[in-house]
C-alpha cells in the first residue's frame, strides 16, 4: 500500500481545570476507552487529523499510514503497556503530562497520559479512573509493567507536557494546572525512586509523544517545531 502522510492539528482549547469542577470519567487502561463523555469540558488533549502532502508550513512530523496503524494509542486519562519495538502514542499533551516508564533489561514499558495532579473526591455515581491522576495513575501502570515481566527497581522515566495553554490574570503560570500536574508527577516519581532520564515540559505549545519501550526512544512531535527524540 502506498504510504500516505497524516498531519495533525490541535483541536480548540478548553478552559483550565481550575475553572471547572472535577469529575470521574471511564477508562479500562489497557483496553479500548468506553467513550463516555464528562458533563463538562476537560483540559484539551485531543487532535484532529487530516490526510495530505502539503503541511501548510507545519513541521509537526508526518506519520505514514502503516506506522499509525501499528502504534498503540493512549487516550486521555489512560495508560497502555508494550514490549520491545511496539510503539505507544498519545496525542496533543497540553496541560496534561505524558509519562513513559520502561525496564531497559526486559524491554517492557508503558505510557501514561495524566490529566490532573491528585484524586481528591469520591463520586458515588461515576467509577474511579486511576489513570487520570498522577498519584494513582503511576501506581497502576507500574503494577501492570511488573505483571508483564518488568522489574520495579529497573524502571526509568521520561516525561513531556505540562504546557501553559491559556493565559490568566487570576492564575499565574507557577500555580496553574500545568505546573501542579508537573509537580505532582515529579513528586510521585521521586517517592517511587524512579529516575527521570529526560523531559520536555512547560512552554505554550501542545506535544504529541511516541514511545518505544525496547529502545527507550521518546519522540516529541510539536506543531511548528522540529521533531525531537529524547
Amino acid at each position: 500500500m502506498k504510504s500516505q502522510n497524516f498531519l495533525c492539528q490541535p483541536a480548540v482549547g478548553s478552559a483550565e481545570a481550575e475553572l471547572m469542577q472535577d469529575s470521574e470519567g471511564t477508562d479500562n487502561s489497557t483496553e479500548e476507552m468506553l467513550g463516555e463523555k464528562p458533563e463538562f469540558s476537560l483540559p484539551t488533549c485531543s487532535w484532529k487529523c487530516r490526510s495530505g502532502t502539503d503541511n501548510g508550513g507545519m513541521s509537526v512530523g508526518a506519520f505514514s499510514v502503516e506506522e499509525l496503524e501499528s502504534m498503540i494509542v493512549v487516550e486521555m486519562g489512560a495508560y497502555k503497556t508494550a514490549k520491545g519495538g511496539r510503539k505507544l502514542i498519545t496525542w496533543d499533551l497540553g496541560s496534561c503530562i505524558g509519562i513513559a516508564l520502561r525496564d531497559p533489561v526486559s524491554g517492557v514499558g508503558g505510557l501514561l497520559h495524566i490529566m490532573l495532579p491528585h484524586h481528591t473526591c469520591v463520586s458515588k455515581t461515576e467509577p474511579f479512573t486511576a489513570a487520570k491522576y498522577a498519584n494513582t495513575g503511576l501506581d497502576e501502570m507500574v503494577q501492570a509493567i511488573v505483571h508483564q515481566g518488568g522489574r520495579r527497581e529497573h524502571l526509568v522515566a521520561k516525561i513531556a507536557g505540562g504546557a501553559h495553554m491559556l493565559k490568566s490574570v487570576q492564575i499565574p503560570e507557577s500555580s496553574d494546572i500545568s505546573s501542579r500536574n508537573l509537580e505532582a508527577v515529579e513528586k510521585k516519581l521521586g517517592e517511587m525512586n524512579i529516575p527521570v532520564l529526560a523531559s520536555e515540559v512547560g512552554g505554550h505549545h501542545a506535544r504529541t509523544v511516541v514511545f518505544e519501550p525496547g529502545s527507550g526512544a521518546f519522540r516529541i512531535v510539536t506543531r511548528g517545531k522540529e521533531v525531537k527524540v529524547l
